[in-house]
């Protein structure tokens, strides 16, 4: 009997066992030298902030190795860090790094607020459908008429709009959202025939059928990094390309890559994204139904370091300063400035301007890294007590990259309001202090993201392009004023707008889209000055009957102002006559009309007639 039990007892583990083990995570599952990111969320609700939530499995022989120090984050190719706040629905690749280990990407998703909690959606309905017939290329997609109502496990129901959906296309009968594309406000239909639309909430989908005749007859590649296929950056953004359509009425129009599915080594470049594809060639394809493009670009000549940080003995509590350090690559005989694309490590640690040392060591390594990628190293020393600095070791004198072109002067705006041209040695990056005003700087380049890559004091800086004065080439016409030269500041308020002769008008109710009318609204827009920044200038919000006025970011070619229940940034200037709005966050953004629609598009300069907008107090 003893015997017996013992032999159940015997059987009942072995049956435990088979059991956990088929659960249980096994190390052999994940190939060796894999990096595994494990613990994250991987659903987020609108208005959620990141949570900065997971970590990297190192799988080795030896074991696995966590990293959870140094922790960075890229979304669909653009960093975000814990706390920021998610403002619209989307699905994202994520790409986690600690230090210099890479975890294999992730997706998740952003979903909308419900009233009854998304785990609780039982079924979707459309009420109110898209538009179903496009011409192939001509037409943009436009989602504002879409309306789907969910039905909760309570038997509640709440109401769609399209902000709140993620809308997918492709091939007549597709099974899964995955079979398709995302398409937001503006995307072109390239593949002619029967096609699908699948709408897509917290993993249930409805699907609607739609057709897209043929009409392009042609395309053709107008705009890409460096006209002969070269990039002297390793990044690649999908606004860097443009295609000209031409259509069967003889008509054509230019595209903005924003607005196309474009994929770099067989990866979907996302809008605002920064794809960092290092130093070796990108195979790019934009695929248009029956018309592709394809493109092999390659970096220029490899990089050359200048000059090293000039300080490398520090004491304990002193903050690491890589001043002196230049950094180039060469373009065909022209030397441009990288230094915004190099970071310094040391230890796997990152240093970052100002960090302190806290130990005392001699002969520390610090990597310098070029796109992720170490390119040299040079040696500092921490010592306890206070010490003077000393010079690190200078390469062969190199041809300086200033002298290698010939670039205009140009000078600081004297103007009270801004008192001088606040710099930083990146874009985005912190200010480190003010060029005065009067000072006589070198341009280098002027960028397309609103900043001006200058020379002040023998280093180069990042200043705000329309903090500068810079002179037209007199062989052309005279000097021109910044843009925002001589702006007020508007008061906050309630006001009309009009440009011309038209009100610029809210249209569709709750959910409107601006236009502009011959009608004044029924109300007022609430402007309201949230900010005022002696950089980067005034900051506004604009309110219509409690929601506000809002730009998408899924495509600048297409960019009808509509509203939001978020708040959206921009900037007011105000002159003489007239005012102008733009993006706060990209000011090169313009707000104007054509064709009777109000959007966004990219206009530097002085403003044309149809992007000058007056404001009537209410």
């Amino acid at each position: 009997m003893k015997k017996r039990i013992m032999s159940i007892l015997l059987i009942l583990c072995m049956v435990l066992s088979l059991h956990m083990t088929a659960y249980a995570r096994c190390p052999m599952d994940v190939l060796i030298g894999t990096n595994e990111p494990w613990g994250m969320t991987r659903t987020f609700v609108v208005g959620d902030a990141f949570d900065g939530i997971g970590e990297i499995y190192e799988h080795k022989k030896g074991g696995i190795i966590s990293h959870t120090k140094n922790r960075e984050w890229w979304a669909n190719g653009v960093q975000i860090k814990q706390g920021d706040v998610f403002k619209q629905v989307g699905m994202y690749e994520m790409v986690m790094r600690s230090g210099n280990i890479v975890a294999t990407p992730y997706k998740f998703d952003v979903i909308p607020r419900l009233d009854h909690g998304w785990q609780n959606v039982s079924k979707l309905a459309l009420i109110t459908p898209p538009k179903t017939t496009y011409r192939q290329g001509a037409d943009p997609f436009d989602p504002r008429d879409i309306v789907v109502r969910i039905t909760f496990r309570n038997g509640q129901t709440q109401d769609l709009h399209h902000e709140d959906l993620m809308i997918f296309a492709g091939p007549r009968g597709m099974r899964s959202y995955a079979d398709g594309v995302r398409v937001q406000q503006g995307f072109r239909f390239f593949e002619a025939g029967e096609r699908d639309f699948i709408v897509r909430v917290v993993g249930k989908e409805l699907t609607i059928p739609f057709t897209v005749t043929p009409f392009v007859t042609a395309v053709e590649l107008t705009q890409e990094p460096m006209k002969g296929g070269n990039r002297t950056d390793t990044t690649i953004r999908s606004s860097d390309f443009e295609v000209r359509a031409t259509f069967k009425d003889g008509s054509s129009q230019l595209i903005n890559g924003d607005c196309l599915r474009i994929l770099g080594n067989g990866n979907r470049l996302f809008f605002g994204g920064e794809y960092d594809f290092g130093v070796s060639s990108v195979t790019v394809n934009i695929t248009m139904g029956n018309f592709s493009i394809r493109r092999v670009l390659h970096t220029v000549a490899g990089l050359n370091i200048l000059s090293f940080p000039k300080k490398t003995a520090y004491s304990v509590g002193n903050g690491f300063d890589s001043t002196g350090f230049n950094a180039v690559i060469n373009d065909g005989g022209k030397n441009i400035n990288v230094n915004d694309r190099i970071t310094f490590y040391m230890d796997n640690v990152q240093l970052t301007q100002g960090r302190a040392f806290t130990t005392a060591r001699k002969n520390r390594v610090v990597e310098v890294r070029y796109a992720g990628r170490k390119v040299a190293e040079y040696t500092i020393h921490v010592y306890d007590g206070t010490v003077s600095a000393q010079a690190a070791p200078v390469p062969a004198p190199v041809k300086s990259p200033a002298a290698a072109v010939t670039v205009p002067e140009v000078k600081v705006l004297n103007n009270k309001e801004y008192g001088g041209a606040p710099y930083r040695n990146k874009p985005e990056g912190n200010v480190l202090g003010t060029i005065p005003q009067g000072t006589k700087v070198l341009l280098l380049e002027k960028r397309r993201d609103g900043y001006a890559w200058v020379r002040w004091n023998g280093m180069e800086y990042y200043v705000w392009a329309e903090r500068i004065e810079i002179p037209t080439p007199a062989s052309t016409a005279t000097s021109s004023t910044s843009p925002n030269a001589n702006a007020t500041v508007l008061e906050s308020g309630d006001y009309y707008m009009k440009i011309g002769d038209r009100y610029i008008y809210p249209a569709g109710g709750d959910h409107y889209w601006l236009e502009v009318s011959s009608d004044k609204p029924d109300k007022p827009f609430s402007v309201k000055l949230v900010n005022n920044s002696a950089d980067r200038g005034p900051e506004y919000t604009i309110i219509y009957d409690g929601r506000y006025v809002y730009m998408d970011t899924s495509c600048p070619a297409s960019m009808q102002l509509h509203s939001n229940n978020v708040p959206h940034s921009w900037r007011i200037n105000t002159y003489s006559k007239f005012s102008t709005i733009r993006d706060y966050k990209n000011q090169a953004l313009l707000v104007n009309t054509f064709g009777g629609t109000v959007f966004v598009s990219s206009i530097s300069g002085s403003a044309p007639e149809l992007g000058r907008i007056v404001f009537i107090k209410d």
